[in-house]
C-alpha cells in the first residue's frame, strides 16, 4: 500500500500536476478571502474609519508599532533556521 502510495506520488510530481493542484487551490483560497471580505466590510462607514483614526493617540500608534517590531524580530531566528535548512535540502539534491 504504501509502495502504491509513493509511485503515486512520483507520477504526479513528474507530470507537475502537485504543482497544478496547489496553484488552483492558492487562487481558489485568494477568491473566497475576496469575497468574504468584500461581503464583511461593504456596510462599514470610510467616514467613521477615519475619524476613528485620527482620535487614536500617537503613542497608541507607537507602542503598537514597537510591540509588532519586537513580536516579528522574535520571529527571524526562526526563519533564517527554515531558508538554511531549505538550501542544505537543495544542496543535496533534494527538494
Amino acid at each position: 500500500m504504501l509502495e502504491a502510495i509513493r509511485r503515486t506520488i512520483v507520477v504526479l510530481r513528474q507530470k507537475q500536476i502537485l504543482h497544478k493542484l496547489g496553484v488552483v487551490i492558492s487562487i481558489t483560497v485568494i477568491g473566497i478571502a475576496c469575497y468574504v471580505l468584500y461581503h464583511m466590510l461593504r456596510g462599514i462607514d470610510t467616514n467613521e474609519v477615519i475619524e476613528a483614526i485620527k482620535s487614536t493617540e500617537s503613542s497608541d500608534v507607537a507602542l503598537a508599532g514597537l510591540l509588532f517590531g519586537i513580536g516579528r524580530s522574535a520571529l527571524i531566528p526562526k526563519d533564517r533556521k527554515v531558508l538554511e535548512g531549505s538550501e542544505s535540502l537543495k544542496t543535496n539534491g533534494e527538494s
